[in-house]
């Protein structure tokens, strides 16, 4: 055998030579440790979130209430939910209005004692004080103060995680990028911050923009609290409410899956366009 046979023999195949399958079947033989230890992440990821989401697309497409066979009945339930059904169209207008991560039970407490519909309440209470008002006002109950008051109370209870992770990338920026970026040519505090300070915190960034708008497309808590459910004339309705409504009392599962299927689509954009965004700081 020539010489030349012989390397050809013995050098390892490059990736060039192989075929996709077999350079992946490779690669796993390779890290088979690696996929055997996140083999029950993977298993339980596959049942508790892939599966659910195909089961939600399969029923949008049916005729189900739980009782009987699935009809299939295919785009019928989304051409019902943006024609005919005036109420989920004021939940997305609701919904994309949050805009909020944490949620506690105390924060409740003390918005209901601060808008409290009686007298007792204390801007009521203040409000008749310094004679701003004549008599006390249902906060919650009126239509044109719900969507405020909660969007107030979302804001208040957003400090928390978020936060927590904007400091730490605050303070893991290297502060040798300064000095460098002065040398390149940054004159301002502002040029800091767009070319050196986000661009260094895009990891933090990205977190906390997903974790408050997947908190924020399940917001619901608040408004039920405060404002029961559903609210005075739908006012603070959002599409988590809808979802419960067909899904939990009416049980009509394929339409209520439709809902599902358009919020995840909502939230996957979202979340695709802010780290799109993202991309574009500092360039």
């Amino acid at each position: 055998m020539s010489k030349n046979a012989v390397d050809t023999v013995n050098r390892p195949v490059s990736r060039q030579e192989m075929t996709r399958r077999q350079w992946i079947w490779k690669e796993m033989k390779r890290n088979k440790v690696a996929y055997l230890m996140a083999g029950p992440f993977m298993v339980l990821f596959f049942i508790f979130t892939i599966l659910p989401v195909a089961l939600s697309v399969f029923f949008s497409l049916t005729d189900f209430n739980m009782l009987q066979t699935p009809n299939w009945v295919g785009l019928t339930n989304y051409v019902r939910l943006f024609t005919k059904d005036e109420i989920f169209l004021k939940c997305c207008k609701n919904t994309l209005i949050f805009y909020a991560p944490s949620i506690s039970g105390n924060v409740y407490l003390i918005w209901g004692t601060l808008f409290s519909g009686d007298s007792y309440g204390w801007v009521n209470a203040w409000g008749m004080k310094l004679g701003l008002l004549d008599a006390p006002v249902l906060w919650f109950q009126t239509e044109e103060y719900v969507m405020p008051l909660c969007i107030i109370v979302a804001l208040w209870t957003s400090l928390g995680t978020s936060f927590l992770a904007f400091i730490a990338g605050l303070q893991g920026v290297d502060r040798s990028l300064f000095e460098a970026g002065a040398v390149d040519g940054i004159k301002n505090r502002w040029q800091e911050l767009w070319y050196i300070t986000l661009p260094s915190m895009r990891p933090q960034l990205m977190f906390g923009a997903v974790l408050s708008i997947t908190s924020s497309f399940g917001f619901g808590g608040v408004v039920d609290a405060l404002c029961g459910n559903p609210s005075v004339n739908y006012a603070g309705h959002t599409i988590m409410h809808h979802l419960g409504d067909y899904g939990g009392t009416r049980f009509e599962v394929g339409y209520s899956s439709a809902i599902a299927v358009i919020l995840f689509i909502i939230m996957i954009s979202c979340n695709a366009v802010i780290k799109k965004a993202l991309s574009k700081v500092g360039q």
